[in-house]
């Protein structure tokens, strides 16, 4: 009986790891990395708008460096209510 139960246990073990992932879960998996690269590639267009907003505005900020000019744009968009997605 205990030889029976082992062998039950072994088939039953083989056999859900033969199924796989089902489409609908691969299809969520797929979309969490859709997400993913899109909220990557929308940081990045922000971080570029930032970038450029702070470069033509850089002679009327009191800062030194690009980047802190960058930090005072994404900050002073915070202030009017525009979220600001990375920074």
């Amino acid at each position: 009986m205990k030889n029976l139960f082992t062998a039950l246990a072994l088939v039953a073990a083989v056999s859900f790891v033969a199924c796989g992932p089902s489409q609908e879960e691969i299809d969520k998996a797929n979309k969490r990395k859709q997400d993913s690269i899109d909220s990557v590639n929308a940081a990045m267009a922000a971080e570029e708008a930032a970038r450029m907003e702070a470069e033509q505005k850089m002679k009327d900020l009191n800062c030194d460096t690009i980047e802190a000019a960058m930090k005072m744009v994404e900050g002073s968009a915070r202030s009017m209510g525009i979220e600001v997605v990375g920074g």
